[in-house]
């Protein structure tokens, strides 16, 4: 009576545990420490896409599971399957941001290793995510207003790097 219980499953990888040593990797300069899990996400591309599609049916790009399983579907079990808008919200279900994240490191990790090569394999992580976060938030102009300026100010901020992909 009273004892808590877990339902682990080895063919899982849950982000919310990855997310504090691939910061930890990439703020020490242990770049390579972070190959698998790009890798991972990279080559489930298009098994990520083809969840999303089904889950968020009229949404461009990607929505990466946060409990993602090792072929790039969000299965867990009934009825907390990550990035699905089809069943209740749950703290699986409606997480979004993933992508995102990914997306940002990957970009962060080519802006401290100046390694073309790598964000030319890894972009379409950043494109397709940001693709799926544009369709599933409302238009406005807040993020250029909040940091006080247009794209431009922001692009500036940025470093003005132009990653000719």
């Amino acid at each position: 009576m009273g004892q808590d219980t877990q339902p682990w499953y080895p063919a899982g990888y849950w982000f919310w545990n990855l997310r504090m040593m691939i910061q930890a990797n990439l703020s020490a300069g242990a770049f390579s420490l972070n190959t698998p899990m790009f890798t991972l996400y990279r080559n489930n591309l298009s098994n990520i896409a083809a969840w999303t599609s089904a889950r968020y049916p009229g949404h461009e790009g990607i929505c990466v599971p946060e409990t993602m399983r090792f072929n790039g579907n969000g299965t867990w079990y009934a009825g907390n399957e990550s990035c699905d808008s089809a069943i209740a919200p749950s703290y699986n279900s409606q997480t979004v941001t993933t992508g995102a994240e990914i997306g940002l490191w990957v970009w962060q990790t080519y802006l401290a290793t100046d390694d073309r090569a790598f964000l030319s394999a890894n972009y379409p992580i950043i494109r397709d995510s940001a693709k799926f976060q544009r369709a599933s938030a409302p238009t406005t102009s807040l993020p250029f207003a909040a940091v006080g300026g247009s794209p431009a100010t922001t692009a500036k901020r940025l470093g003005n790097r132009s990653i000719g992909l």
